[in-house]
């Protein structure tokens, strides 16, 4: 069986940092690979998004011809210059989840041990430190309701058999992490806490994309703290909700804050000035939700597109024009969000992902990564003395 030991007071704390391999399609100086990473000092572990899962041959699978080309080795090649980086593989992701793979491949024991095997194989064979497994969601989204069970079972197994693997090979052990969300309903639905706690080495919590097209509410979508005069589900779409009832279950040091390098901006029916929640049922309603990566965000503020202001409740920026209201982070709130998990001594911050950030630095004027500086800087340094 496995176990853990974690100590009482967290001072080296993980920086995790996602992409997608399609970003290697854009073009220009937004085309990303891992080669747009000079600093690898940046993360504290890499993690390539995303490949599959195949219920059939019980193996992991690439979604892109360009994976198991350059994709893969590209990235677990710049071990070779910061062998303490750690580079994972992560498998599944909001598309490939609506698929019916992840039901299939969890439906019996047999299935799942050979499916851990041969992740094993697979992971050995392109030199990955670990996987990260992204199921969005277990019994939602099509999947039914046992595969809250049969989730944490994959995962009990694949921390065996990466456990039984490193004992009889010798090599280091292979790391096991997991994407997961706060909404309580799908995580209640869906994850078993406890037993995820127990079998993976960290939990990355995806405390973003909490107001989408889908809400009834416009608010701010990676929101730190709840905003005075929030009800009902509102009061627990924030951070420090998200966290903390994780927490419930959960060692705190394995529990990694997830950050965006993006904002959810809200097309409104009516004019918008300030900041906050409005209620389509009330008449204000909004007709489009689009992503702005950071990158975008900067421009739109240098030119004068966008006015930015300051949630002073929630600890996060948000930018408007007439008709458009706009939540995402900056390095102010990056720093606050460092102090939060330095003061409830959570494990470290994560962020989706490295290509939305100015990685070139040519749009923010603040030099390449502006937010995921901000996240190694905030988190090296005491509480509050980076911004």
């Amino acid at each position: 069986m496995y176990c853990s030991s974690i100590s009482d007071e967290i001072t080296d704390y993980k920086r995790v940092c996602y992409y997608g391999s399609w970003e290697i399609y854009k073009t220009g100086i937004y085309k990303f690979t891992a080669d747009s990473i000079p600093d690898l000092d940046l993360c504290t572990h890499y993690i390539y998004s995303f490949a599959g899962v195949d219920p059939k041959t019980k193996t992991i699978v690439p979604l892109d011809e360009v994976d198991e080309k350059t994709g893969y080795e590209t990235l677990t090649d710049k071990k070779k210059i910061n062998p303490d980086i750690k580079v994972i593989l992560a498998i599944g992701g909001w598309t490939f989840s609506a698929l019916p793979a992840f039901t299939e491949l969890v439906k019996t024991d047999e299935s799942m041990e050979e499916f851990c095997e041969n992740a094993v194989k697979y992971l050995r064979k392109w030199k990955f430190d670990g996987v990260d497994m992204d199921w969005e969601y277990p019994g939602n989204r099509g999947s039914p309701p046992e595969d809250k069970h049969n989730y944490a079972t994959l995962l009990e197994r694949m921390r065996e058999t990466f456990e039984a693997e490193a004992e009889e090979t010798g090599n280091p052990r292979l790391l096991l992490s997991s994407a997961v969300p706060i909404g309580k309903s799908i995580v209640d639905s869906g994850f078993d806490r406890k037993r995820l706690g127990e079998a993976v080495d960290f939990l990355n919590i995806m405390v973003y994309d909490l107001y989408t097209i889908f809400s009834d509410n416009v608010g701010h979508h990676a929101g730190l703290y709840p905003r005075a005069g929030a009800t009902g589900e509102d009061l627990q779409l924030n951070a420090e909700w998200g966290m903390g009832y994780w927490a419930e279950e959960v060692e705190k040091a394995k529990l990694i804050l997830g950050l965006p390098t993006y904002s959810r901006t809200f097309t409104m029916n009516t004019t918008v000035n300030e900041p906050g929640d409005w209620d389509v049922s009330a008449g204000v309603a909004f007709s489009k939700v689009s992503v702005v990566r950071y990158y975008e965000i900067c421009t739109k503020l240098q030119d004068g597109t966008w006015t930015e202001g300051w949630d002073d409740e929630q600890s996060v920026p948000f930018a408007f024009t007439d008709t458009e209201w706009s939540g995402y982070d900056n390095e102010r709130s990056v720093q606050a969000k460092a102090d939060f998990v330095k003061d409830n001594q959570y494990g470290g911050l994560m962020v989706w992902q490295l290509p939305a950030d100015d990685f070139p630095g040519t749009s923010c004027g603040k030099g390449k990564y502006p937010i995921i500086d901000a996240m190694r800087k905030s988190l090296e340094s005491s509480r509050g003395n980076f911004i």
